[in-house]
């Protein structure tokens, strides 16, 4: 089976030791889940950012100049190498 290298790039306002987390996910697998799976690599962000297997509210997840979670993108298979960024909401600016 395939996999692909998923990168994450958190905004500065998002306090953490790490703000680039890189992971290799299945080809195939949901978005979400591969992003989340990256997230949980690292025990605090995955604490700060994810709550039942999601994403928490307030944070935009963008890749390739598109809003993931809105449009639904986030839902769609994983088919190339990603990378995401991860905004909160309230970031100011």
């Amino acid at each position: 089976m395939n996999e692909y290298k998923l990168t994450i790039h958190l905004h500065p306002s998002i306090k953490t030791n790490n703000q680039i987390l890189t992971g290799k996910v299945q080809a195939e697998m949901q978005i979400l889940d591969g992003i989340i799976s990256v997230l949980k690599l690292d025990e605090n962000i995955g604490h700060l950012l994810v709550a039942n297997d999601d994403i928490k509210p307030g944070y935009l997840i963008v890749s390739n100049k598109r809003e993931l979670k809105t449009t639904g993108i986030i839902n769609e298979s994983i088919k190339s190498d990603l990378d995401v960024r991860i905004i909160p909401i309230s970031h100011g600016g």
